[in-house]
C-alpha cells in the first residue's frame, strides 16, 4: 500500500510538473511594442518619449514598431495606407495608442517599467529566428544607385502544437528617421515602418504540430520608400492569434550591410573636469542617447559634420559639433555647473523629490520635455502651489523664471510660505503677473533678500480660468554679488596629474580628481589660505586674493636626479604663459590637443622649436610628438 502511494504521489507530482510547464511555456515570450502615432499629434510626444524611456533600460529584450499615422491634421509624411490595416484590426480610433503583446491598448505617456517588467515574464511555444541583409544599394540621397533590396531568412520553430487561426507578420522598420517632422515638435523618430515584407494582412499559417519548422526565403524592394539611409534598417517578426490579437512571439533584428560607417564616443565630465551622469546627448540628423556612467555613443554616421546639444539635469545646457573623416571619433565634452544659488531645468524625469505640489482641486500638472506643464482642469478658484526647496540667502537675490506657450487667462504669483501644511493661508506675495496667451517663453522674476525669504520657502502660485494652460521652465535664483570659482589644479614635473593628493581651501578639504583639480565654487572675494598635501605631507601652502574665477596651478616633482638626467624629451616652462620649447627631439610632428580632444596647435619640426602659446586659454592641454621611431604624449598646463 505504501508504495502505491509513493508511486500516486510521483505520478501527480509529474504531471503537475508537465501541466505547469505546458502553461508556462518552453521559451520567453519576446514583448511586442506597437506604438501608432502621429509627428502632428501633439500629445504623441510624451507617448513617444515615455516608451523610448523605458525601452532604453530594457535593450535586445522587446521588439518595436511605430505605425505613422494619417491624422490628426495632415497627418505624418511617413504614413503608409498598409498601416491602416494594422489600425481597423485594432479598432485604433486616435494616438497616440499603445499596444502590448496584441492585448494590452494603454496611453503610451502611461507606461512604466514596471508595465515592462510583467511582459518580460511571459512564456511561449514558439522560437523565431530571423536574419536579413541589404542586397542592393547605397545609403544618403547622392548615391548613383537609389535600388534597396533587403533579403530575409526566417524560420518559425514550434515547440508544442497550435490549431488554426495564427497569422504570420514580417516588415522593415527604420531605427530612426528625421524627415518625416510635422508640427508637434519632435526632430526624431524610432522604428518607424518602412515596408511590408509581408502583407500588412498577414499570412496564415494554418494547423501547426509540435517541434515543427517553418522556413521562409523572401526579400523586399524599399526603392522609392521612405527609407532614408540603409545602415539602420531592422527586420521585425511576430506570429499572432488572429481571433484573440494574443501575440504568441516575436523578433527583431538588424539588418546587416556593406556600408562602411562610423561611431562617435563621448566622455562628459563638468567644469571642474569630475564625471556627469544622466541627460541626454542630441546629435542632429543622428538621433539621441542618454548620458550612462558618463559616457554616450552614437553609431552608425557617415563622414561629414553633425551638431550636438547636450542637456544634463542641473547644469547649464552646451552644443558644439564634431567632425567624421575615415575613423571613429573620441571627444570630451565639458558642461558648466550653474553660478547660481539655485537652478532647476526640469531636464530630469518626473516632479522633482525636493518641490513639494499642493494641489487641491487635482489640476494637470507634471513635467514634460523639460518643462512644468499645468492646465487649469476646472474653474474653482483654489490655486495650485509650487514650492521650492530649501534656500538660504545671505544677501540680495533675483528670482527668475520663463514661463509661456500659454492659452486662455492664467496668474502667476512669487512669494513665500512658511507653513508647508497650510500653503493658502501662509503665503505672502512678492509680484504676480499674468500669463494669456503668450507665444513663445517669457521671463518673469522678482527680488528677494534675507529680510524677505526669512525661514520661508520661495513658491510659485498658479491660478487661471478653465482649460488655460501654460508651460514654466528654468527657475534660478541668483545672487546680487555672486561667489567666484577657484580651482587648484595639482601636477608632477612631466605635466602628470600627481595621484594621492588634497587640498585645504576656506576650511574645506578636497581630493584632486582624475584630471588633477580640486574646485571650490561660490568663494567670497577676499584673501583666502591653502594648502596641498601628496601622500599626507604639505608641498606648498600659502593665500590666494580672491576676485575672480581663477585656476592656480601647482607643480611637484616626484623625481630623482638619475630620473631627470634621463629625461631627453623636454618641454619647457610647463606651466607656461606665453611659449613652450620642446627639445630633444631632432624632427616630427608635434600637436597640442584641449580637454575636448580638439587640436589647437598643428606643427612639424626639425630640431629644437619654440611655439607661443599665448592665444591658449587658460586650463589643462596634452602635447603630442610623433616620430618616425615613436611617440611621446604628456600634460601641457597654460596659465594666464
Amino acid at each position: 500500500m505504501k508504495n502505491w502511494k509513493l508511486i500516486l504521489s510521483i505520478t501527480l507530482a509529474f504531471t503537475f510538473s508537465m501541466n505547469l510547464i505546458a502553461q508556462e511555456g518552453a521559451v520567453d515570450k519576446k514583448p511586442l511594442i506597437e506604438v501608432f502615432t502621429a509627428s502632428t499629434c501633439p500629445p504623441c510626444v510624451a507617448g513617444n518619449q515615455a516608451v523610448d524611456g523605458v525601452l532604453a533600460h530594457n535593450a535586445g529584450q522587446y521588439t518595436l514598431i511605430k505605425y505613422q499615422m494619417n491624422w490628426p491634421g495632415t497627418g505624418d509624411p511617413y504614413y503608409m495606407e498598409e498601416s491602416a490595416v494594422r489600425r481597423n484590426y485594432y479598432e485604433v480610433s486616435g494616438v497616440p495608442h499603445l499596444r502590448t503583446n496584441g492585448v494590452n491598448p494603454c496611453h503610451a505617456a502611461y507606461w512604466t517599467q514596471a508595465h515592462m517588467d510583467g511582459l518580460l515574464t511571459k512564456k511561449t511555444d514558439m522560437t523565431i529566428t530571423a536574419e536579413a541583409a541589404v542586397a542592393d544599394g547605397f545609403p544618403g540621397q547622392d548615391s548613383e544607385n537609389e535600388g534597396l533590396i533587403v533579403n530575409c531568412q526566417i524560420e518559425l520553430l514550434t515547440h508544442a502544437a497550435y490549431e488554426e487561426g495564427l497569422k504570420f507578420y514580417a516588415m522593415i522598420v527604420e531605427q530612426k528617421t528625421f524627415g518625416n517632422v510635422g508640427t508637434n515638435g519632435e526632430t526624431i523618430f524610432h522604428n518607424v515602418v518602412q515596408g511590408y515584407v509581408v502583407s500588412s494582412e498577414g499570412e496564415e499559417l494554418g494547423a501547426l504540430a509540435a517541434d515543427e519548422t517553418k522556413s521562409y526565403d523572401l526579400s523586399i524592394d524599399l526603392t522609392g520608400s521612405n527609407v532614408e539611409t540603409g545602415n539602420d534598417l531592422t527586420l521585425v517578426v511576430y506570429v499572432q492569434n488572429h481571433a484573440t490579437t494574443e501575440l504568441i512571439q516575436s523578433e527583431m533584428v538588424e539588418v546587416s550591410h556593406s556600408f562602411v560607417d562610423y561611431s562617435a564616443s563621448f566622455s562628459f565630465y563638468d567644469d571642474g573636469y569630475d564625471p556627469v551622469d544622466g541627460g541626454l546627448m542630441h546629435v542632429e540628423m543622428a538621433g539621441s542617447e542618454y548620458i550612462v556612467n558618463s559616457q554616450a555613443e552614437i553609431t552608425k554616421l557617415f563622414p561629414g559634420t553633425y551638431y550636438y546639444e547636450v542637456t544634463v539635469p542641473g547644469y547649464l545646457p552646451t552644443d558644439g559639433e564634431f567632425t567624421i573623416s575615415d575613423t571613429d571619433v573620441e571627444q570630451n565634452i565639458i558642461v558648466e555647473v550653474p553660478p547660481f544659488v539655485f537652478y532647476e531645468d526640469f531636464e530630469a524625469p518626473g516632479i522633482p523629490n525636493d518641490w513639494t505640489f499642493i494641489n487641491p482641486q487635482g489640476d494637470y500638472l507634471t513635467t514634460f520635455g523639460g518643462r512644468i506643464v499645468y492646465q487649469q482642469l476646472g474653474d474653482a478658484e483654489d490655486a495650485v502651489y509650487v514650492i521650492l526647496p530649501k534656500i538660504v540667502i545671505d544677501q540680495g537675490c533675483v528670482l527668475s523664471l520663463k514661463a509661456g506657450e500659454s492659452n486662455g487667462r492664467s496668474s502667476l504669483g512669487v512669494g513665500v510660505v512658511t507653513d508647508l501644511t497650510d500653503a493658502a493661508t501662509s503665503y505672502a506675495e512678492i509680484v504676480n503677473y499674468e500669463v494669456f496667451n503668450i507665444e513663445g517663453m517669457r521671463t518673469f522674476g522678482g527680488r528677494l533678500d534675507q529680510a524677505t525669504l526669512g525661514d520661508g520657502f520661495l513658491c510659485l502660485k498658479i491660478q487661471g480660468e478653465a482649460n488655460a494652460f501654460y508651460y514654466i521652465d528654468n527657475v534660478i535664483v541668483i545672487e546680487n554679488e555672486p561667489g567666484y570659482k577657484v580651482q587648484f589644479v595639482v601636477l608632477d614635473q612631466n605635466g602628470e596629474v600627481l595621484p594621492e593628493t588634497e587640498v585645504t581651501f576656506m576650511e574645506h578639504v578636497e581630493a584632486t580628481n582624475d584630471f588633477g583639480y580640486a574646485t571650490y565654487r561660490d568663494c567670497d572675494p577676499a584673501v583666502h589660505a591653502y594648502s596641498v598635501s601628496y601622500k599626507g605631507e604639505v608641498i606648498e601652502s600659502g593665500e590666494i586674493d580672491v576676485y575672480e574665477d581663477m585656476v592656480k596651478e601647482i607643480s611637484h616633482s616626484t623625481a630623482s636626479i638619475e630620473d631627470l638626467i634621463a629625461d631627453v624629451f623636454m618641454v619647457y616652462p610647463n606651466p607656461a604663459k606665453e611659449q613652450i620649447t620642446l627639445s630633444g627631439i631632432q624632427s616630427g610632428h608635434l600637436q597640442i590637443l584641449d580637454l575636448n580632444g580638439r587640436v589647437v596647435k598643428d606643427q612639424h619640426f626639425n630640431g629644437k622649436i619654440t611655439i607661443s602659446v599665448e592665444d591658449l586659454k587658460a586650463g589643462v592641454y596634452a602635447i603630442q610628438v610623433e616620430t618616425k621611431e615613436t611617440s611621446y604624449k604628456q600634460k601641457l598646463l597654460i596659465s594666464k
